[in-house]
C-alpha cells in the first residue's frame, strides 16, 4: 500500500434526498456523462428489503463492474466497511454514494471524515436533491428533510418543468436561504454536468458543521417493507388503491406484473407514475426471467399488515 503524500486520495460525492426527489435518476445521468469510468466506485443504498436502486443500476449482487468500468457495490456491510473495502480493493479517483432517502447526512459525515483524516479520502461533496414540486409542503417533510438541505454544498433543484417560472425563482431563493447560501442548479430529469459535482462545487461544508440539526432525525418513525408476489395485479384495482391509500404512505416503487405487461411503479409524495419497462430492466439473474411484483414501501404512522393486505386484494 502506498503511504505518504504519494498516496492516492479519492474524492467523496454523497447525494441526499428525501425520497423520490431523484437521487437515483442523478446517479444514472451521471455514469452515463463519461464512456470510461474506470477510476469510479458508485456505492448505492435504498432503505427497504428490496434492493430496487440496485437492480436499476443494472448489478446483481454486492459488486457489480458496469459497461463503462465504473465499479458499482451496495452498502450490505455498512458505509465504513464498504468504504474501507473499495478502498482498498479498487483505489478509485471518486467515490459516489447514494445514501437512503431516509438517510441523516450527520450520520455519514463523521465515517467520511475518519477516511480523510487518515489520508484515504481528498474531499468530502455533498450534493442533496429535492423536488421542486414538493417544496411548498416542505414543512411536513420534518426536520431529517432539512438536515439533508443544511448539509448541502450544492442543491439539485429537480423536476422544475413541473412549476411555473415564478414558483422556481421563489423555490430557488428560498431554498438558498434555508441552506445556508448553498448553489442550486435547476435540473429537470436530473440532468447536470458531472464537472459540475467534480469541479465546480467546493466540499466540505458537512466537515465543519455540526451546529444547525436538529435532534430526533435517525428514523422519524419511518417504515419499511416489500411486498413480493408472482401472481399478476389488476391495473384498475391497483390504480384505485392508490388513489386512496392513507397520508402517510409516502413512498412506493418497483415493479409491477400485470396480466399483459411489466411496468415500473412510481408513486411518491400522492402522484402515481407507471412506465412500461423490459422484463429484463428489474429481473437479477436470481429470478431469471419469472415475471414478479417486487416493491418497496417507506411511510410512516401506517398499518404495514393493512397495505398488505390492500394489495394482495388487487391480485387477478
Amino acid at each position: 500500500m502506498v503511504k505518504g503524500d504519494d498516496k492516492k486520495r479519492a474524492g467523496v460525492v454523497l447525494i441526499v434526498g428525501f425520497l423520490g426527489a431523484g437521487k437515483t435518476t442523478l446517479l444514472r445521468h451521471l455514469l452515463s456523462c463519461e464512456r470510461d469510468m474506470s477510476d469510479t466506485v458508485v456505492i448505492v443504498n435504498e432503505f427497504g428489503e428490496v434492493g430496487i436502486d440496485g437492480s436499476l443500476l443494472e448489478g446483481v449482487g454486492e459488486v457489480v463492474e458496469l459497461t463503462s468500468g465504473c465499479i458499482c457495490c451496495t452498502l450490505a456491510l455498512g458505509i465504513r466497511k464498504t468504504l474501507r473495502d473499495v478502498i482498498d480493493n479498487f483505489s478509485p479517483k471518486w467515490i459516489f454514494i447514494e445514501a437512503s432517502g431516509v438517510a441523516d447526512p450527520k450520520n455519514i459525515i463523521p465515517i467520511v471524515g475518519e477516511f480523510i483524516d487518515g489520508g484515504d479520502v481528498d474531499s468530502l461533496k455533498i450534493v442533496t436533491v429535492v423536488e421542486a414540486d414538493l417544496w411548498s409542503a416542505r414543512d411536513i417533510l420534518g426536520a431529517l428533510f432539512f438536515n439533508q438541505l443544511k448539509s448541502a454544498d450544492l442543491v439539485v433543484l429537480n423536476k422544475v418543468d413541473l412549476i411555473d417560472e415564478d414558483r422556481l425563482e421563489k423555490a430557488v431563493k428560498e431554498i438558498r436561504e434555508a441552506s445556508g447560501g448553498s448553489p442550486v442548479v435547476p435540473a429537470v430529469r436530473a440532468r447536470v454536468d458531472l464537472e459540475v459535482i467534480k469541479e465546480g462545487v467546493k466540499g466540505g461544508k458537512g466537515l465543519t458543521q455540526h451546529k444547525g440539526y436538529e435532534e430526533g432525525t435517525k428514523a422519524q418513525d419511518f417504515i419499511s417493507f416489500s411486498f413480493v408476489e408472482s401472481r399478476p395485479l389488476n391495473e384498475s384495482r391497483l390504480e384505485k388503491l392508490l388513489n386512496s391509500l392513507p397520508f402517510g404512505m409516502f413512498r412506493i416503487k418497483g415493479a409491477v406484473s400485470f396480466s399483459d405487461r411489466t411496468a415500473f411503479l412510481s408513486y411518491v409524495g400522492w402522484k402515481m407514475e407507471l412506465t412500461e419497462i423490459e422484463l429484463t430492466d428489474i429481473t437479477s439473474s436470481t429470478h431469471g426471467d419469472e415475471k414478479i411484483t417486487r416493491l418497496a414501501f417507506v411511510g410512516w404512522g401506517v398499518d404495514k399488515d393493512e397495505i398488505i393486505g390492500r394489495f394482495k386484494a388487487c391480485l387477478d
